[in-house]
């Protein structure tokens, strides 16, 4: 994900990712920020007031050949698995001055590449998986100051000892039987909650949470990934 503050946000529940990009393109100023695919549906976040202009879409067989990302000032918010291809959103304003995806079939290559990025001055702003095979976005120019941590479980403690240090989790990958959780500094929050939401009235609780005067207590929706077989929803603060 790319850190940004959002005036409003809702969240979408659907059984097709077409209308993913009719609702987003139907206002010019709603970005889809997180997108999740669970069973039959599509749990997707749009949020307005980024900053950001210029929607647009890519879909690609092979996202690692997406030939000259940023050449037009646009670059890659989220992306989706579809269809057994794969969908990108690009928008412009997002700070971003970099960029580059990766395809990653072997885990044992996960650790170097994420390394090697950050030596090069790249932070991690996006990891789909489908089929084993993962596809990492990579970006530079938010200085991100990222570190990753390697637990099977809700590292409640180690989380809680990040985000006094400053530095919130961004994403969570899963990597055989264990995750990956990925931290980033410097994203204009500094707190953060977790809510498990396994079914559609929780989802239903939390969307309607967020369109509230009180927007959810404050909080914005960041990302929504898999947990141990379930929704896993992260709000910044």
């Amino acid at each position: 994900m790319i850190p940004r503050s959002f005036a409003l946000q809702a969240l979408m529940i659907n059984d097709s990712a077409d209308d993913i990009s009719e609702f987003a393109f139907d206002k010019n100023y709603y970005f889809p920020t997180c997108i999740l695919p669970y069973n039959e549906y599509f749990i997707y976040v749009i949020s307005i007031g980024t900053n950001w202009s210029n929607l647009s879409v890519t879909t690609a067989w092979h996202p690692e050949k997406i030939p000259d990302i940023g050449k037009d000032g646009k670059f890659i918010i989220t992306m989706m698995n579809y269809r057994k291809m794969w969908r990108f959103f690009f928008a412009s304003g997002t700070g971003v001055q970099a960029q580059e995806v990766q395809k990653i079939e072997n885990w044992n290559e996960l650790e170097g590449h994420i390394d090697k990025q950050w030596d090069r001055g790249y932070d991690i702003t996006d990891i789909a998986i489908s089929n084993n095979i993962a596809y990492v976005v990579s970006s530079y120019g938010l200085d991100l100051d990222q570190s990753w941590l390697i637990s099977p479980d809700f590292p409640e403690d180690k989380i809680r000892e990040y985000t006094k240090e400053g530095s919130l989790v961004t994403d969570i990958i899963r990597i055989g039987d264990t995750y990956l959780w990925l931290f980033s500094a410097n994203t204009g929050f500094n707190d953060q909650k977790f809510v498990y939401a396994p079914d559609y009235k929780d989802w239903k609780r939390i969307g309607d949470a967020l369109m509230n005067d009180d927007k959810y207590g404050g909080y914005s929706l960041a990302n929504a990934r898999i947990v141990n077989g379930k929704p896993l929803f992260i709000f910044f603060k």
